[in-house]
């Protein structure tokens, strides 16, 4: 079942995982822009990914700082919507 996160961002597959949550590839529904999703549960003990992306907002527009394109909670996850930075294969 696929899953649609912030209303228009469709999960791919995962490209990375670690103690706050997982992250993955996301494709923008209208515009098809590929973005990186990282998604926590919001019931973890410490969550972090919303204090994350406050403190993205505050270095925006830095040199290597990737844009927010959504984050909030969505069902029990923690969610934030970035630019996908790398290389591209």
């Amino acid at each position: 079942m696929e899953r649609i996160v912030g209303g228009k961002y469709k999960l791919g597959r995962k490209i990375g995982s670690g103690s706050f949550g997982e992250i993955f590839l996301a494709t923008h529904t209208e515009t098809f822009e590929i973005v990186a999703v990282k998604i926590e549960n919001s019931k973890t003990k410490h969550p972090q990914l919303l204090y994350e992306a406050k403190l993205y907002n505050i270095l925006q527009g830095g040199s290597g700082i990737p844009n927010i394109k959504w984050s909030g909670i969505d069902g029990e996850d923690n969610v934030l919507v970035l630019d996908l930075l790398g290389t591209k294969s």
